[in-house]
């Protein structure tokens, strides 16, 4: 069940059912969602230590970042309240894959969930605008795509919230797969590729390309390392 609400929490975060309607908002499905992953980290069989919380570098980084924001705020108690629920996920994300499988898995989603953002902000293009993307685009943001949720209905942050869907792909499809999947994967960056293309956002066209170079050059020979730099450069 730890599983299921952290899969949960990506789902709010993407795909913002609480934006939906009313009746959505209402429910505070993000809020029930964190309440979840508490209770089933707090209940489960293996108990939870205070060393738990302090297993890896990035833990301690996490942990100064947040005392940094607080602490330098001029507003501590209200920042705190800020970014308390996001601590909170770090730590039941965190918790919860404590295996490889676990964490393919998870990567899984979070690669299903981004892929389903590209698709709902092409499909406004094409006649299935469910959140009104269509005008949005070709009214304020001057033909440039965007999809009509708080944290996507800016061509910038939609693009740059999708990039990371490239190398996930190439990595969960491609990399060291058999050659009849790698046809059918190629497919699968169609949809995203052409999302990123329509924001017309360049900060995610160079951020892109850095990625994807990045992505290209690793487990590669050195010398092929070097060409890909070298003609990326």
């Amino acid at each position: 069940m730890d599983f299921v609400s952290i899969v949960l929490f990506l789902a709010m975060y993407y795909l913002r059912p609480q934006e939906w309607s009313g009746i959505m908002r209402s429910v505070r499905p993000v809020q029930l969602t964190m309440y979840l992953s508490l209770a089933t980290l707090l209940l489960r069989e293996k108990s939870l230590r205070l060393k738990d919380f302090f297993r890896t570098p990035h833990d301690y980084a996490l942990i100064l970042f947040f005392a940094w924001l607080v602490l330098t705020s001029g507003h501590a108690v209200e920042v705190f309240k800020l970014v308390l629920n996001l601590m909170v996920f770090y730590f039941v994300i965190v918790q919860t894959l404590n295996s490889v499988r676990r964490m393919r898995l998870f990567l899984g989603f979070w690669c299903f969930f981004i892929w389903v953002v590209s698709a709902l902000a092409v499909a406004s293009e094409y006649g299935f605008d469910p959140f009104e993307s269509n005008m949005v685009t070709h009214s304020i943001m001057k033909d440039r795509l965007v999809l009509n949720l708080s944290i996507f209905n800016n061509p910038n942050s939609l693009a740059h919230s999708v990039v990371p869907v490239i190398p996930m792909l190439y990595f969960m499809l491609l990399w060291k797969r058999a050659q009849v999947m790698k046809l059918g994967a190629i497919a699968s960056f169609v949809v995203p590729l052409n999302c990123i293309y329509l924001t017309l956002s360049k900060g995610s066209f160079i951020s892109g390309f850095i990625t994807m170079l990045i992505t290209l050059t690793f487990g590669r020979p050195k010398w092929v390392q070097i060409l890909l730099l070298a003609g990326g450069l």
